[in-house]
């Protein structure tokens, strides 16, 4: 099925756990900006969305008065943003690690000559600093959220990613945790294999229909054969 040569990670709840840095800093903010704090179920749910609804939504749960999440009124959104980016920027690898099987995945399918890439929501910034800290070259491109820049799960995301790996349009594999990658997979003509950790609803994948459902990472092996192998 697909291109065995091409594989596209989603980042954070499939390639890394990053969910106590995203909620320790997130609740930070909040609580500078005299708001509440938020619950590790909620930043779960979060996590997937898009910079600009992630923000929106953050600001809700933590409080914020209706006319204080508007396009007019975009103050309290915007210093969310910087001092949560800020704190990122400080912190990104802390409490971060790689899900289990993921580094001895990736060199696996390094030996196998297979094309790797990320991409991610995340801002691309804080995308390059925690592959480059945690994965040192096991990916040949990192594509994270630049403003003006359409977010997953619009097509343009695989597209451009496709386009740097030097892959043909829609061909290939999207690996991820959340409907949002199964989406993005759809949307960019690309095979979906959903991964049995991370962030996203479980119970959601049976109507999703994943094309490949990987308990473990080394479950995800059997997508790419080894050529080299007798």
């Amino acid at each position: 099925m697909g291109d065995a040569r091409t594989v596209i990670f989603d980042l954070d709840g499939t390639l890394l756990h990053t969910l106590p840095t995203v909620r320790q800093n997130g609740n930070t903010a909040l609580v500078e900006l005299g708001l509440r704090p938020v619950g590790e179920a909620d930043f779960r749910d979060l996590i997937r969305y898009p910079v600009a609804t992630y923000y929106r939504h953050l600001l809700e749960l933590g409080g914020a008065q209706p006319d204080q999440r508007t396009d007019q009124s975009p103050e309290l959104l915007a210093a969310l943003i910087r001092r949560d980016h800020e704190l990122y920027a400080a912190n990104a690898c802390d409490s971060t690690e790689p899900f289990p099987g993921i580094i001895e995945l990736l060199r696996a399918l390094r030996a196998r000559g297979i094309k790797t890439a990320v991409l991610t929501n995340k801002p691309a910034a804080h995308a390059v600093k925690l592959i480059e800290a945690n994965f040192p070259g096991l990916f040949d491109v990192v594509d994270g959220y630049v403003d003006g820049r359409a977010p997953k799960p619009d097509p343009s995301t695989v597209s451009r990613v496709l386009s740097q790996l030097g892959a043909p349009p829609g061909t290939g594999w999207m690996v991820g945790d959340t409907d949002v990658d199964a989406y993005t997979a759809r949307n960019g003509g690309l095979f979906f294999a959903a991964v049995g950790w991370g962030y996203g609803d479980k119970d959601a994948w049976p109507a999703l229909r994943p094309d490949f459902f990987a308990e473990r990472a080394a479950d995800l092996l059997r997508l790419f054969p080894d050529d080299n192998k007798d």
